[in-house]
């Protein structure tokens, strides 16, 4: 498979040469680079890389899929905005927003049934009035005793 110069050089400046990266490296075999029909500039840039992936690395580094999918998982557990730790945290907010919303409608409850005491017990209602606002009639007095 040979690529002519003109392909070659519109495909680097439109950043489709990392497409063509693979295809030198098929199955861990190393390709020789002087049987391309390549620009220097491509071949500065490319060499390199290529020298490293054939003969340096282990045979998993130089599995394409394989540190695709490894750049894929750190890209999701760190990088993205539904990370894994903003999950977690968004996790632990949700289950104390859950246990705030159970206390809330407890709280709720206990006035409706105060609400209800009140508007049907006329003797309730007085003892209310006078522990809450301290109300009284007029021929009472009141002393307020407070405990240390």
């Amino acid at each position: 498979m040979i690529y002519n110069r003109k392909w070659l050089r519109t495909s680097f400046t439109k950043g489709i040469l990392i497409t063509a990266i693979p295809l030198l490296v098929r199955s861990g075999r190393a390709y020789d680079l002087n049987k391309w029909i390549f620009p220097n500039e491509i071949i500065t840039f490319v060499k390199p890389f290529f020298n490293l992936m054939s003969k340096k690395l282990p045979s998993l580094l130089r599995n394409f899929y394989a540190v695709s999918g490894f750049c894929f998982l750190m890209w999701m557990i760190f990088l993205d905005s539904n990370d894994l730790i903003s999950r977690f945290k968004m996790g632990a907010k949700l289950r104390s927003l859950e246990e705030e919303k159970e206390y809330y409608q407890q709280k709720i409850s206990e006035v409706e049934k105060d609400h209800q005491e009140l508007t049907t017990n006329k003797e309730l209602l007085e003892k209310f009035a006078r522990e809450k606002y301290l109300m009284k009639k007029p021929t009472e007095d009141i002393f307020i005793i407070q405990e240390n």
